[in-house]
């Protein structure tokens, strides 16, 4: 039932309370379940998906009545964080860039086509025209670089 509604909403919050009310509706109506119209699992999914639709309904009814009233709503816990979020990207992109300018040119180059592009290391060490084993050691000193300037706690060093 938790995939059921998580699959449809995407928010925790809102998947955990419409099981709770699903199986308050299922267990008020139990007299009511008739075997001969289907399973119980049929008549659950039933009460479950009128539920959702009840969910999706008021949302609806709710964003609309804020937008004629010019109601802004605030960030939950669980969702209206988008614009907070991109925000963030763009200005994480911005410090990335400028950290990423910094490293030696050999160094960028191999962390670029080893992060962005994803290659391996001897496809770098072609490009690059060195050996596999320069390679990890200029993606490994670059990265160690990045690490410290962004100063990320809790990172577990990975050797070459």
């Amino acid at each position: 039932m938790t995939v059921y509604f998580w699959h449809r909403t995407r928010d925790r919050e809102v998947t955990l309370d419409l099981v709770a009310e699903t199986f308050t509706v299922m267990l008020e109506s139990v007299e009511r379940y008739d075997p001969v119209k289907g399973t119980a699992r049929q008549w659950l999914y039933g009460i479950a998906n009128n539920q959702l639709k009840r969910f999706w309904r008021n949302k609806i009814v709710s964003m609309n009545a804020r937008r004629r009233l010019g109601i802004q709503t605030p960030p939950t816990a669980t969702t209206g964080w988008e614009e907070i979020e991109a925000a963030e990207d763009r200005i994480d992109a911005e410090r990335m860039v400028q950290a990423l300018d910094r490293l030696p040119v050999r160094s960028r180059e191999a962390v670029r086509l080893r992060v962005m592009e994803q290659l391996e290391y001897c496809e770098i060490a072609q490009q690059l025209g060195c050996s596999p084993k320069s390679v990890r050691d200029l993606v490994f000193r670059g990265l160690r670089r990045l690490r410290t300037e962004f100063d990320v706690p809790g990172y577990v060093e990975d050797k070459p």
